[in-house]
Order: C-alpha cells, then structure tokens, then sequence
C-alpha cells in the first residue's frame, strides 16, 4: 500500500484543484462547483463537469490516477490495471488545471510565498484578500450589541433567535486526530505559550491569534451532507495546520481542535455571514466552545479578513454580540451563548 506521504501528496493535490460535490446542496460556501478531486471521509473521487464519478484512469495537473468502479481512488498503484491511460477516461480539465506539484514539493509547502499558482480565488465567495486591511490597520468597527446589520437597501436584517438548548452537543473528543496532528497543535501551542501561569483565555487567544497571523484563506469547497463529522473535523483542520490555508471550514475546524487540545468542549457550527457590501448571506463556519462554563462564539477568518485588522472582535462573543456582527444560524441546532 501507499506510504502516508503518497496520500497526503494526493490530498494536497486534490485541494490545489479544488474539492467538487456529488450532489446539490452538499456544499459549504466558501465557493462554487467544479471539476476535479473530491475528498471525502471515506476516499478521494474525481468528478466531471456533469457531477458524476469518474472511473478508469485519470491524468489531470501532471499526475496519473486509477479510479475503481465505485468512483474511488485505489490508492496501491500495484492494483492498478496493466494499461495507459485511455483519452476517454482522461476529463478535460485544461479550463480549471493548475500547475503540477511534485511530491518534494508538496512535503515542504512555502505558505509564505507572496504568490501560488494552486490557489483559487473566485469572485462572489469570502474575498478573504490581505488588502481588505486597511494600510492603517483601523477597523471597520462592528455594529455593537444593540445595532443591527442592513442590506444595502436599508431593509434590516433580522438575526436569528437566541436558542436555548443545553451544551450537550459540545465534546472535547480528539479520538479522530492522527498523533501527527496532535504532535503538531502541542507543538504550535507551547511555540505561541504566554506562559505557565496563563489563563484560559490568554491560551485560547494565543492560538486564535496564531491562526489570523499564520494561515491564509484557500477556495475550496467541502461536502458537508453528513455534518461536521469527527472525522471531516479532523481532516480539516490536518490540511490547515499542515498548509497554513484553508477555507473557513478547515480554520474552524482546526481551531475547534485547538480548543479541546486546551481542555475546552468545542463544535463547529454551520452558519452564515453579511457580505462586506451587505448584498447576500453567505455560507459559513466558525466555532462555539465552553469557556469556564460560559458558551462563546469565536470566527478565527472571519476575524482576521472582516474587521479591518480587529481579529480579538470575533473572539469569545455571546448569541447577541455574534448576531450583530452580521452572522446568523440555526439555533435550535446549537446551544445558546447568552
């Protein structure tokens, strides 16, 4: 079988490409559909431009792949059939390909170049660009608790009730984590420790700043029909903290991870944001978790790419203060943050 490096180098090629759905309504938002690999908990798919599983041979972005007749990729390439590639199992993706990344290269990823060809921004998503700080750092300040959103038509936007429900959902579970991914928090949270004698809080926004410093955004979008699984948690935040990128999905999850490695209950939460120019609601995930008994909400990208260079205004935040800064959610699927 395959080393972990050949699947992690197959994964990271597949996100460069961008992750399709199989079906409607299975997207998260932070994008639109498309052609290509497709990570799943259960494997890695191609699919057409149709939204259907490609099977046979696969040659897309310099490298060669064989799926079986479920879809999946098979992953031992001594199962593979004695054959080349025939032209009709090969989707054109000349429309959505990317440069090739080799497997050095892909082992040691360069997050701070100025510059990725395997990075896709696409219009109408979370315009989570650098330049959206201003050059003075002074925020956009967020509607305080008593203010609410408005579209741009000045018709107000109604946040969501307060819910009611009890914490039950919250877990500090970390089952689901590779000893690599959690060798890699430890050693992300002793690297950013503000001491022995920190707080909670001092810890949890150690990390949450960490993450607004270290990781930028990434397009890619992710198959959430069965929810935000342990394991799909796990694989999210595995690609963010391993790439330093990710779309919200990936930061939620990783820091919901975080937040647990630090002794707290935490979720992720599936929910939405006001667009900078007020015009749509868009698809979003950021994380509630239970500090010292209190539910808070706390959005690490929305924080770092939404509020003018105040990423400590979407940390630790109640049901009200949460709605005011243009989210909403279903709240009678999480617990309340009062």
């Amino acid at each position: 079988m395959k080393d972990r490096s050949f699947i992690r180098f197959v994964k990271r090629s597949a996100v460069a490409l961008t992750t399709v759905a199989m079906a409607a309504g299975a997207f998260a938002a932070c994008g639109t559909q498309h052609e290509g690999l497709y990570i799943t908990d259960d494997g890695v798919y191609y699919i057409d431009k149709n939204g259907d599983k490609v099977t046979g041979y696969v040659e897309t972005n310099g490298t060669l792949y064989y799926f079986g007749q479920d879809g999946k990729l098979v992953e031992d390439s001594s199962l593979w059939p004695e054959t080349s590639a025939p032209e009709t199992s090969s989707p054109d993706t000349s429309a959505s390909e990317t440069p090739s990344v080799s497997p050095e290269q892909s082992q040691s990823p360069s997050p701070s170049a100025s510059s990725d060809p395997n990075e896709v921004t696409p219009p109408d998503v979370e315009t989570p660009d650098d330049s959206q700080q201003t050059a003075d750092n002074t925020p956009s300040a967020p509607a305080t608790s008593d203010e609410q959103p408005e579209t741009t038509d000045g018709s107000e936007v109604t946040p969501p009730e307060i819910g009611t429900s009890n914490i039950s959902e919250l877990t500090s579970d970390l089952s689901a984590c590779s000893q690599e991914l959690l060798d890699e928090m430890d050693a992300v949270i002793e690297s950013v420790s503000p001491g022995e004698n920190a707080t909670l809080e001092e810890k949890l926004w150690s990390v949450f700043e960490w993450m607004t410093d270290e990781l930028k955004y990434q397009y890619i979008t992710v198959d959430l029909s069965d929810g935000y699984t342990e394991s799909l948690i796990s694989e999210l935040a595995e690609h963010a903290i391993f790439e330093l990128r990710g779309a919200c999905e990936h930061q939620a999850a990783l820091y919901c991870l975080f937040a647990r490695r630090l002794g707290c209950d935490a979720m992720v939460v599936e929910g939405e944001f006001l667009s900078d120019d007020g015009t749509e609601w868009v698809e979003h995930g950021w994380v509630i978790l239970d500090y010292d008994g209190a539910l808070r909400h706390c959005d690490v990208l929305f924080g770092r790419n939404h509020t003018g260079g105040q990423p400590r205004t979407m940390f630790l935040l109640t049901d009200e203060q949460m709605s005011s800064r243009r989210h909403r959610w279903d709240t009678s699927l999480y617990p309340a943050c009062q």
